[in-house]
């Protein structure tokens, strides 16, 4: 986490690290659903194992230590990039509830790498995470806000159309349901978008990963594969 929050001082061009940084955090709240599964204490130490501060405060580390260190020096950034407050953020938010990856998140909505095609990418990744708890909160945030920064990007549309089924497993009675809004969605983006082609790449994409899901019902897969054709017609 140190690093990760020193590496985002200095990024502030390129949205990659900051994704891989959400992902990180991402990585610990399924670690910790898994251990709540496992019928561990709730109030047993998550983190034990784990070489963190004492605190596990997320923070950059000593900076006075780092100067003191021959040939490791860092630049300092001509703009602080996660200030005080940021910072704060990060290290109070109940972590549980996905509000770290979501302050990663926020934060890199003011940095100038940020697009709707940046957000895309953290849906992207957040929506690999289907077992953590608090994922809808999570991709939900990411697509509100979204809308608020260009509601009729074909990414921003991408994500709005996908978010019905995140998280959502193909042979569960709710999955035709959201492949029902879904669908609805997609004809709606497709009018609306500022990029329709854009839309419908990216549509095929996730509509041919579904249709390749192994033992998947044959109904949903002909309602698929129709939604497909007239993509690429």
């Amino acid at each position: 986490r140190g690093y990760f929050m020193r590496g985002c001082r200095f990024c502030t061009t390129e949205g990659t690290l900051w994704i891989e940084y959400a992902r990180c955090e991402m990585e610990w709240l399924a670690k910790m659903d898994a251990k709540r599964g496992s019928g561990k204490k709730k109030d047993a130490n998550p983190l034990a194992g784990e070489k963190m501060d004492d605190d596990d405060e997320i923070r950059f580390g000593d900076e006075e230590d780092e100067e003191n260190e021959e040939g490791d020096d860092l630049p300092v950034p001509g703009k602080k990039v996660i200030d005080e407050d940021a910072a704060a953020k990060l290290k109070n938010n109940p972590a549980m509830d996905g509000a770290i990856p979501m302050a990663i998140f926020d934060i890199s909505r003011k940095q100038s790498f940020f697009t709707p095609d940046v957000a895309e990418r953290f849906f992207d990744m957040f929506a690999t995470f289907a077992k953590v708890s608090c994922l809808e909160r999570i991709i939900t945030h990411v697509v509100e806000a979204m809308r608020a920064l260009d509601a009729a990007h074909p990414s921003t549309w991408n994500c709005y159309v996908r978010l019905p089924l995140v998280g959502v497993s193909p042979d569960t009675p709710e999955f035709p349901l959201g492949l029902r809004e879904v669908l609805s969605r997609l004809g709606q983006g497709l009018d609306e978008t500022s990029d329709k082609e854009a839309l419908r790449s990216k549509s095929l994409v996730w509509i041919q990963m579904i249709i390749l899901v192994e033992d998947l019902d044959e109904g949903i897969k002909a309602v698929l594969e129709a939604t497909k054709g007239k993509l690429q017609a």
